[in-house]
Formats: structure tokens, sequence, C-alpha cells
């Protein structure tokens, strides 16, 4: 099978430099800035990319790499449904998404090492980072110590043996699959990271995605330690990289034409490897200004674009922008970029990308051919790139000077497909051709003259999966007819014992959540969204407490004495308040129509949801106050309106309705997300999706093991 990375040119991304995020991420509502991607995906498509390398996006304190929540988007850049959309859109203009895996280390922040500086020996998260112990002090003034990565103490070393760490790992992996349809992963520090992490890593997306690719970070040492069979299918070459500019700094094309040939000439070491190539990143000083003569940008592309591996393009290197890293800060490698600016500058590079590009998708050996050195100059260089069907020779000439080139080769005749398809015969089995000044040649031998075009990207689409955890719930689909006109409430008798709800089962090891249904038919669309959403939590190892308030006889209605702010004294509403107080989240299943239902739920809100029980809010001049013990998490909102007349007559109902009015009136945005579903007209196919779509929203809220 031809693995889509055989065809692929990356373009590179830093998000939150990209997007001009501010350098501490200040919490809150998400600011979608990352959405600024889709103006560039003309420009994109332009250049010929294809597949886009974005760096860290998930939650994070700083720079991304301090990952703070693997499960969600850093909200300077968006959030999982913004990020999802615009994975669909790349994928939509065929480009593939590769996203940064930070699984060697978290930062400070990251949950399961908050609750190690809180709770201490106690915690039961000490396993999960490296060599933590509590027999000395840490730089940052914790009284344990633990191991950091190359010496930085803000950013934590996980434990990759621990199988809770892995599971929860390999989960968010899941969830990006699922959600966000990712291509692959380029993962960070893989030098530092165990090695059966990264065996565990490749079973897990290759079961589910055979053409997965991974791609390791690897500056040193030898390639194929990492980049084989079991582990990793790609790590970034930065041998060539210094060599590649280097080279033409020095006037010494020995310098990379050594590095390709000890690489992949023949006998070379990582023949059969697509390595991923580049001329500056996010680490590294920008090329314009490493390279000491800008004539040679040019060259410096070519080669990128024509030897062996996988070229990449860092964003802002199309256009030469310049950068240098300081001792304390990569901030100028990192800028953010307006489309419009950018295109006010010269756009020669920019043509000339767009060319090479095209080149490399007509011509098959440029991506997968044979590599030999065929002359080597110190300011001249031939090689081949050979197919049994294919044979192209690639010619540089660094001197600002033309210089006479004479090379050997079987072809009838050569054609310049970079140089306006100009034809050089073969004489005597050689060709002799003058190069000009600060130049590259891209011959491609044939019979004769002929004409080429390249293949157009094609849509991206997502892969078919194999079943992920947690499985759909086997709930059967029911049948949706009309909601019933709820009766009138009856007051329950004080001296009627409150309900027994479903309690969670022992030795759960991720926590608690409480799931709320607010239907009054226990065979309902709802019930079964919330069947769904209880198995799932199961499935990754929470404890469920699920309440059907109308079967238990709720009362929403407070009484005189919680109006007056005194304590409540019904055991439901004491029970509910105790279960809280323990639980790690929140999930609400309601229809959306007036009556019974949503007057329920906001009585449980009003009752249940007290300050001082459940959340507190924050005093004049101090440090802002949790709003809830429990994180909320989702409503799940059904309606038997048709989808037209609901929009009709209120509007998005959800945003207007719930969140405007009933949160907004209790001063508590309470819930992350409210999904709404019109169930008129609706099929059964419809709401089985709806099924798999809660189970895999929950699954994103509370994954395994993870409170």
């Amino acid at each position: 099978m031809d693995h889509w990375i055989n065809s692929a040119v990356f373009y590179h991304i830093y998000p939150l430099g990209f997007c001009g995020c501010p350098e501490y991420n200040p919490g809150g509502a998400p600011v979608h800035s990352l959405d600024k991607l889709r103006d560039w995906v003309p420009h994109l498509k332009e250049l010929g990319v294809n597949a886009l390398y974005l760096g860290p996006v998930c939650q994070s304190v700083k720079h991304g790499y301090d990952t703070t929540d693997y499960y969600q988007i850093d909200c300077r850049l968006g959030d999982v449904d913004s990020f999802a959309a615009l994975c669909d859109t790349l994928h939509e203009n065929g480009i593939r998404v590769v996203l940064d895996g930070v699984f060697n280390h978290v930062g400070r922040e990251f949950w399961a090492f908050r609750d190690v500086r809180e709770k201490g020996q106690a915690s039961p998260y000490c396993g999960w980072f490296q060599n933590l112990n509590f027999g000395g002090g840490s730089p940052m003034g914790d009284p344990f110590w633990y191991e950091s990565w190359g010496g930085h103490y803000e950013l934590v070393k996980l434990n990759l043996k621990n199988p809770e760490v892995r599971d929860h790992l390999l989960g968010a992996v899941g969830m990006w699959m699922d959600r966000f349809h990712i291509d692959g992963l380029r993962l960070d520090a893989a030098d530092c990271v165990d090695f059966d992490f990264f065996r565990a890593l490749k079973h897990y997306t290759k079961s589910r995605d055979p053409e997965f690719w991974l791609m390791g970070e690897i500056i040193h040492g030898d390639y194929a330690r990492w980049a084989n069979p079991e582990m990793l299918d790609s790590v970034t070459n930065y041998e060539c990289w210094k060599g590649n500019w280097s080279a033409h700094n020095t006037k010494n094309y020995f310098e990379i034409a050594h590095s390709l040939g000890r690489q992949f000439g023949p006998g070379g070491i990582y023949r059969g490897l697509r390595l991923y190539n580049f001329t500056e990143n996010h680490d590294v000083d920008r090329l314009s200004s490493t390279l000491t003569d800008p004539a040679l940008l040019e060259n410096v592309y070519t080669l990128l674009y024509t030897m062996p591996g996988v070229p990449s393009i860092y964003y802002g290197g199309e256009w030469a922008v310049e950068g240098k890293r300081t001792p304390h800060s990569d901030v100028a490698l990192r800028p953010s970029l307006d489309l419009a600016d950018m295109e006010r500058r010269d756009q020669g590079l920019c043509r000339h990308l767009s060319a090479l590009s095209r080149i490399r998708r007509a011509f098959p050996a440029l991506a997968v051919g044979d590599y030999e050195n065929v002359v080597i100059k110190n300011e001249q260089l031939v090689f081949r790139r050979a197919t049994p069907e294919q044979r192209i020779y690639v010619l540089f000439n660094l001197s600002h000077q033309e210089a006479p080139l004479e090379f050997p080769h079987n072809e009838p005749v050569l054609q310049d497909v970079l140089g306006g398809d100009a034809l050089f015969r073969n004489d005597g089995g050689r060709t002799w051709l003058v190069m000009p000044p600060c130049s590259a040649k891209i011959l491609v031998g044939a019979l004769d003259r002929f004409t080429w075009q390249a293949e157009e990207p094609q849509a991206v689409t997502a892969p078919v999966k194999a079943q992920a955890e947690p499985e759909p719930s086997a709930t059967p689909i029911p049948e949706v007819t009309p909601d019933p006109v709820p009766e009138p409430r009856t007051e329950r008798p004080e001296s009627q014992p409150a309900p027994k709800a479903e309690q969670p089962e022992p030795g759960t090891d991720a926590g608690q959540v409480l799931l709320l249904l607010a239907h009054p038919s226990g065979d309902s669309l709802n019930a079964a969204l919330a069947q769904s959403a209880a198995d799932a939590l199961r499935a990754n190892g929470y404890g469920v407490w699920l309440h059907n308030l109308c079967a238990e006889g709720f009362d929403p209605v407070m009484t005189a004495d919680e109006a007056a702010g005194g304590p409540s004294a019904d055991p439901l509403v004491l029970q509910y308040q105790e279960e809280l107080k323990q639980a790690d989240g929140i999930v609400v299943v309601h229809p959306n129509w007036w009556g019974q239902p949503p007057a329920i739920l906001t009585g449980w809100l009003d009752r249940v949801l007290r300050e001082g029980e459940a959340y507190s809010l924050p005093v004049d001049g101090a440090a802002p106050a949790p709003l809830l013990k429990a994180r909320a998490a989702l409503v799940f909102n059904t309606s038997n309106t048709p989808a037209p007349v609901e929009d009709a007559v209120f509007g998005d109902p959800l945003q207007r309705i719930w969140q405007d009015c009933v949160f907004g009136l209790l001063a508590l945005p309470a819930f992350d997300r409210c999904l709404f579903r019109p169930v008129a007209g609706s099929t059964p196919d419809q709401r089985k999706q709806w099924l798999e779509e809660t189970a895999a929203m929950v699954s994103a809220y509370f994954p395994k093991k993870r409170r």
C-alpha cells in the first residue's frame, strides 16, 4: 500500500505564536484564535502543502509543552468543537493533520501533579511521575523531589512505565483520532521517552488506523533506534538540517553530500526510512537569519524537496521571515503572522516552493527513489534519484559565477522540469552544460520531450476505525413519540422514603460522576442517551450516580427555609448535595420543552447548586474562587419541536434559554457544553448516532483513570 507520507509536503505551525496568544494562559472562555488558519488554507494549497504539523494545542499554562490537560484544547486557541471543525476543513481541502504529542513531561499545573502538591504522599498519583520521592525538596520549593526534563523543573517528567499513565495518554490519542481524525503525531523529546511506551503507542494507533504516522523529535544518535518496525515511522533529520545550510554557508557541498550518501546512498544506514526534513522550526534560528547569502535560499529549498525524506516548511519561511533565539527566549522564532501583511512581501520564494511541490507530486522518484551521489565539488553537486521506472538528476551551483558541469548518465534526453522544460540530449553517455549562478536544475530522464502535470491533492477521508473504548451503548434505540403533556406534580408525602438511586460500584479508580435524567418516561430517547453516558463512564472506570429526577420524586420548589438561605431538610436534596461534594463532574440529559422536565432541572440547580454548598463566588479583591467543587460537563438536550420551528421561535434555544437565562440568572456558568438535537423527523440511524456521540463526548470529558 502506498502510504500517504510518500507524497507529503508539510507545513509546520507553532499555534500559540502564529495566533499571537498571550504568553501565559489567562483561563476563562475559549478564544477561537486558531480559526484564523481557515483563511490560510488557499495559501497552503497554492504552496502544494498536503500535510499540516501543528505544534502543541492542548491546555497548558505557557508555551504548550507544559500540558495541564490532554483532553482539552488550549483556551487561547479555541475548544474541542472549534478545533474539530477546523480539522474537518483541512481534511476537506486535502490537508492531513499531525499533532504534537508531548508525552515525556507535563506542566506543574497538570491535574495529577497538582494533586500530589496538595496531598503529598496521600495522593494516589505519586506513581505517575518519574523518580518522585519525599526524601528532599525540589528547586521549586516542593517538599518532595521529582525528575524534570533537562533540568527545567517547570516540566515534570511522567513515569511512562505506570499503566495508569500509559492508559491516560493513549486515551487522549484515541480521543484525538476519533474527534479530530488526526493522521499522525510528532513525539516531542522522543529521545527521553520510554521505548515500551512507543511500542504500545504504535500498536494502539496502527490497530485503529494502519496509515497513522508516528514521527519523533530526535537531534543526536542513531535514528534507527527510534524509527523501526516496532516503534516510530520516522524522526527529525537534524543531521541534514545542519548539513544543508552549513554546506551553502561554507561553500562546501561535500558536507551535505556525505550526510545524504551515508544515510540513503548505496549501503546507506537509513535506506527505506522517510525521515522528516526541514530548514527551520520552532526551536532553531530562522533560515533567513542563518544563511549568510540570501541568493542561495532557493537552492536550500530545492535540496530540501529533492533529497530523500519528507519536506517541511516552517510558517513564514516561504517569505524568508527572520528570527533568532536568545539564551532566554524562543519568541522571535514563533511570531504572529498576518496573511495580508505577508502577501504584500516578495512572493518569489512562494512561487518557487509551489513549483517544487508540483514537481514532487508529478515525479515519484523524488519521493521514493534511491539516492546516489554523481558529482561532488565544493560549489557544485549532482545526485540521482531513481526508481526502476524513472531517473532524475538534481544539479546545484552555489557559486555567483557560471559553472560548467559534466556528469554521466544513460538517458536519451534530460528535461529540466524546474527550468521551463529545457531539453538536454545525451552526448556519448554524458551531458555537459553550464549552470547559471546560484541555481539548480531538476532533470528528468526520458526517451524524448514529454508533457507533465502534477496530481492535485484530494480530500482526506477519515479512516474506518476499529472499535474504540468505550464501546457504544447497547441500549435499544427507542421509538420516538411526542413527549406527553406532564401531569401536575403531587407533593411527595414526608413519610415516603427517598427512592434509592443507582450507587457507584466500589473500587472505581477514576472517580464518580453525577448523571441526571429529567424525563417522565423511562423508555424515552433521553433515557437511552443517559444510559449511553453511564455505559461510557463505567467503561472508563468511573462510578456513576444515575438519578432519574422525575422517578425519584424530586420536588423542584424551594422551601421557605431554603429561600431564606437556611439548610435544606429534604432527604433527597441532602443526598444530592453530599454526592456533589464527592463528584468529579455532572452530566445532564433532558428534553427541551416547556413543562415538568425543565422545571425539575432548574429546581435542582436552585436547591442543590447552592452557594456555600456546591460553589463559592469570588470576593472583591481576592483571588478568583472555584465556582464548582464538581466539574460540570455536558447538557444533552432534545426537542420534539421541528428544528425550523424551534429556530424561528427561539433562535438558538440552548444559548438563549439555558445558558443566558437559566445559568445567567444563577450567575453561575455551570455547564461547559450543551448539545441540542431536534428529535422530530429524525431517523433511527440518526438516533443511533446520537447515542454514539453521547458516549464519545462523555469519554472526552471523563477519560480513563482520570479524576
